[in-house]
């Protein structure tokens, strides 16, 4: 019996390798909403990680209707 698992979140890092832009424009890409994300620390005075929701394909698909 084989077990696949997909990946359930991304790093900012292994976002930003995975659909070739910087790890800036991820983060301004979160901020403005086109990639779902979650914060590890809630206080917005804080540095945070964020655990990146939206795969690496959903985001290169919505390219298309842009």
């Amino acid at each position: 019996m084989v077990v696949r698992f997909e990946k359930a979140a991304w790093s900012v890092p292994e976002f930003a390798q995975a659909v070739g832009i910087s790890q800036q424009g991820v983060r301004d890409l979160i901020r403005a909403g086109r990639i779902k994300a979650k914060r590890l620390n809630p206080d917005l005075d804080l540095r945070s990680k964020y655990l990146i929701t939206t795969t690496p394909a959903e985001f290169t698909d919505s390219l298309v209707d842009a």
